[in-house]
């Protein structure tokens, strides 16, 4: 399944070029990611038209030379990378480039240390031979390496379906967990965890401070993995796909709030917060104009921001609603 966005205006800045600062986001396409970094500094990426900071009140953009960035982090050294559709960018304090550079480990390399960043791999969109077997970047600060899952039950490494679909989660103690296209890996102490078992499209997922983990899906709605079971947590609360009905059949962006609820985003019905006994539905009606969210992500203060599609656009949720920001 695809999403469709509305297509943004032709750029006139080649890719990595600053453009003229706007007090104003001027996203068309809509918004996939959302970072607050340590200086207080907002961070937007688009659907196909680059990312954009806010700093005192005014947006400075800049295009890429791929315009989709599905995730953006900050290092330890307060380096700011975006995580593009295929490939990585980092800005270097005046412009966003390319990073290009790369390693490649073995099986003795994998190794989870606190202050790493994992990135999503490109294949089958592939720049070296190495890439083309499923696996992961780490940027430990000095380098970055591409590490190759090793062979794994059920895992056919050459195959699309366990080629990273999302950004990583991280779990407790310092657990891992990467989307795949059909799968799920985890990665804690040297031991890796397959979660194929279940149908899967994943293109969100989030493991909460109780230690459940949750997957979103394009078409199969949200699992919940609490130990080893596994359930259809949208089966479970009757809100699959229904025509003309809210759903939670097409989940892409998930994450926790500063109360220990869990928020989906959806394409098509806004997004959904789950209490632990119900369901809310968050959408035009409660300030969120965004049919498709793409983002659900929570500032240095704890506050909710949701980001989005039809029509792209930022809103701030205010404790009972959302109220459009950008």
């Amino acid at each position: 399944m695809s999403v469709s966005t509305p297509s943004p205006s032709p750029s006139t800045t080649a890719p990595g070029t600053q453009a003229a600062e706007s007090p104003r986001l001027p996203f068309e396409s809509g918004v996939r990611s959302i970072l607050e970094d340590r200086r207080g500094d907002f961070w937007f990426g688009s659907h196909s038209e680059g990312a954009c900071r806010l700093h005192d009140g005014s947006f400075t953009c800049w295009d890429l030379s791929d315009p989709q960035v599905r995730n953006i982090y900050e290092d330890a050294d307060g380096v700011i990378w975006f995580e593009r559709s295929e490939g990585l960018s980092r800005f270097d304090g005046e412009t966003i480039v390319p990073y290009d550079a790369r390693e490649y480990g073995d099986a003795d390399d994998w190794r989870a240390e606190p202050g790493d960043l994992w990135f999503k791999g490109d294949a089958p969109m592939a720049i070296a031979d190495r890439e083309a077997d499923a696996g992961v970047f780490r940027w430990d600060g000095e380098r970055m390496q591409y590490l190759s899952f090793p062979p794994l039950r059920g895992v056919d490494r050459e195959t699309h379906t366990y080629h990273s679909s999302a950004g990583v989660a991280r779990g407790a103690g310092g657990r891992l967990w990467f989307p795949m296209y059909g799968a799920v890996v985890g990665y804690h102490d040297g031991v890796f965890t397959v979660i194929d078992s279940v149908d899967l499209h994943v293109r969100a997922i989030h493991e909460d401070r109780r230690g459940v983990l949750w997957i979103g899906n394009n078409g199969v709605g949200v699992m919940r993995r609490e130990g080893d079971q596994i359930v259809n947590f949208t089966d479970e609360r009757g809100m699959g796909e229904r025509l003309g009905a809210p759903s939670l059949d097409r989940v892409f962006s998930i994450t926790e709030d500063a109360n220990g609820h869990i928020w989906f985003g959806t394409v098509e019905h806004g997004a959904f917060r789950w209490d632990g006994e119900s369901l809310a539905q968050f959408s035009e009606p409660e300030g969120l104009a965004s049919h498709h969210v793409f983002v659900l992500y929570v500032d240095r203060g704890g506050t909710l921001w949701a980001g989005g599609a039809d029509p792209s656009g930022v809103a701030r949720f205010d404790g009972a609603g959302f109220v459009p920001m950008y």
